[in-house]
């Protein structure tokens, strides 16, 4: 009787999603295979801390107000598991991050909150989803006798064919010590969206920062760079290059410190900007793109509803509504920056003083 040995690279949604579905086919009732369940070995290799959210959907890299692109019933790695999923455990969700749920519905009375399909939630609540999954699934191999073996912090490093199957060669990030995994006979590579900087112009420019994430590192870049600014008694701008769903969390992540305002039903109303020191000149910003173009609003705003959760709250995607969207892109007093859609942004910083710039050419593509 022979084995059969898996490796996983990368544990972020895809990893996950292939993870929980071959394990739900190895462990199927009735299943009929060649193969005994100890005879199976599945490897997963992560480099970060904790294998389900990855990069997009790890809490460090994403604020409250990066939602995710898609509605919560279509964001499930099988069926509407999302949505079921936080109806499962809105206990503990109201109880120990009762911001990722204020954050898509403001003002709600947290025992009243029931989840919806047609909502955006945030990045960060669909992280968390994703790391419970990624445990159910392991847990449930090893119920049955699959040998799971998790390298978080690992990175691969190399691979090779070999007599007996593939060999991947991982390095501990802790430690750097370099180790093989030999014998493999199917590698899934799940590491995400890559983009070279080779070739990019501005890759060595100190402005310029490829992509808006972790906004970790976003803010005090930008901040280092308004203060310098300002000393030489300049305007403080910054340009984004990109209109789609990165563009919109690099302006959230820059307005961070402001506020918004709700109206009753739950729709953005305004925004306000954070007070500058001593009437000092506030950020402005200025987003742009070859279509000049915001993405159009999507989700139960733009269709009826036949049966809403809350009678009286009609749904909404703050980011994705255009006055939530004009609010959004100024950081400064009304009528100074620039209207979403508008193109002369774009136009106004080629030709004027060179701002920091945050690329659309990033590192890691914005997911969907």
């Amino acid at each position: 009787m022979g084995t059969v040995r898996y490796c996983v690279i990368g544990t972020g949604f895809a990893g996950t999603c292939a993870l929980w579905h071959l394990v739900r086919e190895l462990t199927a009732p009735g299943r009929r295979s060649p193969l005994s369940r100890p005879a199976v070995s599945i490897a997963t290799v992560e480099r970060g801390p904790v294998s389900g959210p990855g990069y997009p959907y790890a809490k460090d890299n994403a604020q409250l107000g990066h939602r995710c692109n898609n509605e919560a019933s279509t964001m499930g790695i099988h069926g509407n598991d999302f949505v079921d999923w936080l109806a499962e455990n809105k206990p503990r969700l109201v109880a120990d991050h009762p911001e990722l749920v204020l954050e898509t519905h403001p003002g709600i009375d947290l025992e009243q909150w029931r989840p919806e399909n047609g909502e955006f939630y945030p990045r960060a609540l669909f992280g968390l989803y994703l790391e419970h999954r990624f445990q159910d699934a392991v847990r449930t191999a090893r119920e049955h006798g699959i040998d799971v073996r998790q390298y978080t912090e690992h990175e691969a490093v190399d691979g090779w064919s070999a007599r007996d199957g593939f060999s991947v060669r991982l390095r501990d990030l802790a430690t750097g010590r370099e180790f093989d995994l030999d014998g493999l006979d199917r590698v899934l590579l799940s590491t995400g969206h890559w983009q070279s900087a080779q070739g990019d112009p501005l890759a060595e420019h100190p402005g310029y920062l490829a992509a808006p994430y972790p906004p970790g590192r976003i803010l005090p870049a930008v901040a280092d760079r308004v203060r310098s600014r300002r000393g030489a008694g300049g305007r403080p701008r910054v340009y984004v290059q990109g209109m789609g769903p990165s563009g919109i969390d690099a302006v959230m992540t820059l307005c961070d410190e402001g506020a918004f305002t709700y109206t009753a039903d739950g729709h953005v109303d305004s925004y306000r900007p954070a007070p500058t020191a001593g009437g000092t000149e506030p950020l402005h910003i200025v987003v742009g793109s070859r279509s000049g173009f915001f993405p159009p609003v999507r989700g139960p705003a733009h269709r009826p509803r036949t049966a809403p959760s809350h009678p009286g709250r009609p749904g909404r995607h703050p980011e994705r509504e255009p006055r939530a969207t004009a609010a959004r892109t100024r950081a400064g007093p009304a009528g100074q920056g620039p209207a979403p859609g508008d193109r002369r942004g774009a136009r106004v910083a080629r030709r004027g003083e060179a701002p920091l710039r945050l690329g659309q050419g990033e590192a890691r593509k914005r997911p969907p």
